[in-house]
């Protein structure tokens, strides 16, 4: 949009009942296929601990000799982040804001600065909306950290009382094509899409309706629409 580089970076929240909605078990499925198709970075850029600052830039800090700066944080208890950004003086939220935006991420470590180039880091959230009504502060909602999060209602689709499972044959051949994506998203130094004609019609036909505003709560979280759409556009493309 513009001149403005966009990342296929996410900040994905799931709102939707306790041990209803299913929340964690979606995230099962994914992780083993994850597992098969990238198993580095299912072993090591997945951390499952409540994000801090000093966490964060410890894992994807310039002074260690690995040159992998993907972190994917996974919070199923999303209401605990939220508490922690609503925090006046606390500098998570602004580091977060950055990350979204893509590239350097920089903050003070005690007295020491710390330095992540070309950082790309991704969350998925789950909170239900009791907590998110509760937690989400009116700081939060407006100082342009909700919006970069893409607000996500869920619940349970049918009732499974002996489980469901995705047969071997097909994950296996879901993870091999997965696979051969990551590997030329790797060989690329930089990716570059545009649209078709009929994608630019169609962009073109909907774009106000996504840049529309409204002063309220709901608008607050919601003005990146524009932006979201774009970067979900773009992941669909890479993975065709």
């Amino acid at each position: 949009m513009g001149a403005t580089r966009h990342g296929l970076n996410l900040f994905v929240v799931l709102v939707g009942e306790s041990s209803k909605a299913r929340k964690g078990t979606s995230w099962r499925q994914i992780s083993s296929l994850f597992a098969e198709a990238d198993p580095f970075w299912s072993a090591r850029r997945v951390t499952t601990a409540r994000p801090t600052t000093s966490s964060i830039l410890h894992a994807l800090r310039d002074q260690q000799p690995a040159t992998d700066r993907r972190l994917f944080l996974l919070s199923e208890e999303f209401a605990s982040v939220l508490h922690v950004l609503g925090r006046e003086t606390g500098k998570l939220s602004p580091l977060l804001r950055c990350a979204w935006d893509g590239g350097d991420l920089y903050a003070h470590d005690g007295h020491h600065p710390v330095q992540a180039t070309a950082a790309h880091v991704s969350i998925v959230g789950h909170v239900t909306k009791a907590e998110l009504a509760h937690h989400l502060s009116h700081t939060e909602a407006a100082n342009g950290f909700a919006n970069r999060c893409l607000w996500t209602s869920v619940r349970r689709s049918k009732s499974l009382p002996d489980g469901g499972s995705f047969p071997f044959e097909q994950q296996s051949a879901l993870a091999a094509e997965l696979r051969r994506t990551l590997d030329w998203v790797h060989g690329q130094n930089e990716i570059l899409f545009s649209r078709t004609p009929a994608a630019r019609e169609l962009w073109n036909d909907r774009y106000a309706a996504l840049s529309q505003g409204r002063e309220d709560a709901y608008g607050a979280a919601t003005s990146r629409a524009g932006a979201q759409v774009l970067r979900l556009s773009a992941i669909y493309a890479a993975l065709r």
